[in-house]
């Protein structure tokens, strides 16, 4: 995360009268609120906010474009929004126990508004109509955010971030040390691949798990440097069993 790029110390009126937030506002109150916002430039895949840490800021996106996700290590990787310009995130900090309730990343580079917590709050303490505006905002997104929740608790081919390095063998006794970065029923990420792999290729792998070897078969889907997707063909009535015994493996030696 940051520190990101600053463009200006203030936001253009035109950006601001873009929110549907501050449309009520007139040119006076915008020029003010304008002052009190700086202007930076993120570029793509860059985090901007964590889930969890303290919420110290609102932002507008003035270009570009970001996603609202969550992806605790253990959980499924959960995607609760794309927002584009004229949108606005890091409200829900400012009601919900001061602490972000998700990540948002930068999709494309980024022209973004930015301003302080402690300065938005001093800014709607005279404007109820705004506060009351961004209250319902807030509630919504958190409704929302809610039952997106409920909805991927009934998938059945979620995605579980992983972080762990293990032992991979190939079908011809080679042996390789990789990082797995997410395993789900229908296939996997690993980073340090065998350079030997392409896309295409049919593989069989035998991933040493602590003190287990669990064998998987897949073709790979996509390569990028040493990352690789790897989806599965299922070659036993038994896959999705095996798969869930290799996640409780994975998930019991992570680190908290």
């Amino acid at each position: 995360m940051g520190p990101f790029k600053v463009l200006k110390r203030q936001a253009n009126l035109p950006d601001l009268k873009a929110v549907e937030l501050f449309q009520d506002l007139d040119d006076g109150e915008l020029q003010r609120l304008a002052e009190w916002f700086v202007e930076l430039s993120v570029p793509a895949q860059r985090l901007i906010l964590q889930e969890g840490r303290a919420s110290e800021a609102f932002f507008v996106v003035a270009e570009g474009a970001v996603v609202v996700f969550r992806d605790a290590i253990g959980s499924p990787v959960h995607l609760l929004a794309r927002l584009g310009e004229g949108d606005f995130f890091g409200e829900l900090g400012l009601f919900v126990d001061g602490r972000h309730a998700a990540s948002v990343r930068a999709t494309e580079a980024c022209r973004l508004l930015k301003i302080t917590r402690t300065d938005l709050l001093l800014f709607l303490d005279d404007h109820a109509h705004v506060f009351h505006k961004l209250q319902l905002a807030a509630a919504r997104r958190h409704s929302a955010n809610l039952a997106s929740t409920l909805e991927l608790g009934r998938r059945r081919e979620i995605r579980i971030r992983c972080s762990n390095e293990v032992i991979l063998r190939r079908e011809d006794g080679v042996q390789h040390s990789v990082l797995l970065e997410n395993l789900s029923l229908g296939g996997v990420c690993i980073r340090q691949a065998p350079e030997v792999w392409e896309v295409g290729d049919d593989v069989v792998l035998f991933l040493s798990i602590r003190e287990n070897e669990v064998r998987l078969g897949g073709r790979v889907a996509w390569r990028q440097g040493d990352s690789l997707g790897l989806a599965f063909i299922k070659k036993s009535p038994n896959h999705d069993m095996i798969i869930q015994m290799a996640t409780r493996l994975l998930l019991e030696q992570t680190p908290q």
